[in-house]
């Protein structure tokens, strides 16, 4: 174009040419534009939230309910209740669940509306992408594997000393994974042990426990001998944990381990585990895996007094709030009774 107005400079006025260099500068100016990387909104949704700003070393806290903008290298993390959104775009959201961590990574749009997108995360995730946004480049790191297709609705369980796992809710996932590109199906989870090469088809709610109980649990049923209706779950194994729920007799379930003594085990209960009497389970098990009795506890009452835009991320990876009092807390931070 620059050359086609030097050839045409003589039989243009100067009316024209100002028009021209104006139209340029403006095919120019939004090259550049699309190009830029992108910033987030970052929403609390409940406090206990962190960022640090990229290049820095302080930890900025951030108040209940604020709404910040976020950055390339910028981090985000939650504390032990902590809850936050993080929007590029309607239907572009990451949703960070306690405990977890997300590097903000470089986000540009092309001039042909293509996002090209890297981050990495650590927790626990929730991601919603729509379906009609489009991406030319999408890599989406955890310490044992990437995300390089991603689902419109899709979760990822990325804990210290365990596999990282990734389930789908809505549409299908590609996962790179040790050389190996890995599809996950709605309705599937992968768990990234070095072992896995498909991914696995499991009941709702589409948690990293449904995963591991479907790869490693031992078929048992609830078997009460006494006048009770229902089992306790507990929290640990033994007495002194906190009940989490209940489970009727008769009921099938995955047995995932027994505890040091032998006298309780641990199930694949809701969409995490719970520990209950060991004489109250039948099974044909044998000689099932130890988990020490100083193994950390089941997590319980992990989100605190919810909005109504988290529900529709966490109902299909968790049970929705009337089904699993345990999980939800309303009106401030727990205090959990026996």
């Amino acid at each position: 174009m620059i050359a086609m107005l030097m050839n045409t400079k003589k039989s243009l006025t100067p009316r024209y040419l100002r028009l021209l260099c104006l139209i340029l500068l403006m095919i120019l100016a939004v090259s550049v534009q699309a190009q830029q990387p992108l910033a987030a909104q970052l929403i609390v949704t409940f406090p206990d939230v962190e960022v640090q700003r990229a290049g820095t070393d302080a930890w900025i806290d951030l108040g209940a309910q604020s709404e910040s903008v976020v950055g390339p290298g910028d981090r985000v993390r939650t504390g032990e209740y902590g809850r936050a959104f993080v929007r590029y775009a309607e239907g572009f959201t990451i949703y960070l669940l306690p405990q977890s961590e997300y590097l903000v990574g470089e986000v540009t749009l092309d001039a042909d509306g293509a996002y090209q997108y890297s981050g990495q995360v650590m927790g626990v995730t929730l991601h919603q992408i729509a379906s009609d946004i489009t991406f030319s480049d999408f890599a989406l790191q955890t310490v044992d594997l990437t995300v390089t297709r991603p689902a419109p609705l899709f979760g990822i369980w990325s804990r210290q000393e365990q596999p990282d796992t990734v389930t789908v809710a809505e549409g299908e996932a590609v996962l790179a994974v040790n050389g190996m590109d890995i599809a996950v199906e709605a309705g599937q989870g992968y768990f990234a042990d070095g072992i896995q090469t498909t991914a696995t088809a499991i009941d709702a709610p589409y948690s990293a426990a449904r995963v591991e109980a479907t790869l490693f649990g031992c078929p048992g049923n609830v078997l009460i001998t006494t006048d009770v209706d229902d089992l306790r779950v507990r929290s640990g194994p033994g007495t002194n944990y906190f009940a989490v729920g209940l489970v009727p007799d008769g009921l099938p379930i995955s047995v995932m381990n027994v505890n040091e003594r032998g006298d309780w085990v641990r199930i694949q209960f809701r969409s995490y585990f719970g520990w209950v009497f060991r004489r109250a389970v039948a099974d044909d098990c044998g000689d099932m895996p130890v988990l020490s009795n100083t193994a950390p506890v089941e997590p319980i009452r992990q989100f605190v007094d919810i909005i109504d835009e988290e529900v529709p991320f966490l109902t299909p990876f968790f049970l929705p709030q009337d089904e699993d009092r345990y999980r939800y807390q309303f009106e401030g931070l727990p205090s959990i009774g026996r």
